[in-house]
This record gives C-alpha cells, sequence and structure tokens, in this order.
C-alpha cells in the first residue's frame, strides 16, 4: 500500500474522505490547550476494514471522520 510522506498527513482531516474529522483532540492541540478529555471517537465504533485498507503511514496519526465510520464512504 502506498506510504504517505509524514508532512502531508493532516491530523485535523480524516485518512479516508480528507474531510476535517471533528477531532476535539486536535482542536485542543490547536488552541495551545492541554489535551481534551474527551472526543467523539473514544465512544464510536469502528469497523477493522476501515483500518484494513489504510497504508500503515497513516495508523494513529489522524483520526477517521464520523461518516467514514458510519459507512459513508467516498465514492471511488
Amino acid at each position: 500500500m502506498e506510504q504517505v510522506p509524514a508532512h502531508r498527513i493532516d491530523p485535523t482531516c480524516c485518512p479516508i474522505c480528507e474531510q476535517a474529522n471533528a477531532c476535539a483532540m486536535e482542536v485542543a492541540k490547536s488552541q495551545g490547550l492541554a489535551e481534551a478529555e474527551s472526543c467523539w471517537c473514544m465512544t464510536a465504533s469502528f469497523s477493522p476494514e476501515l483500518f484494513a485498507n489504510l497504508p500503515e503511514s497513516l495508523l494513529g496519526k489522524a483520526c477517521i471522520c464520523a461518516n467514514c465510520a458510519r459507512g459513508d464512504l467516498p465514492s471511488t
């Protein structure tokens, strides 16, 4: 699978659809605050297939957005 250079990874964007992922952790960081206490993704369910289709270089670097987590994946 294609490797994405670290400088091209935007932690505020979903690695699948490249739209805003609404990650509370990254919003807090961008505002110079300590880490947020919680984020929507902490209670969300993610199918193993979502992660299986991501390049290894993106795993743990950016949150998948709620739309993609629900299965509303972009057309290819």
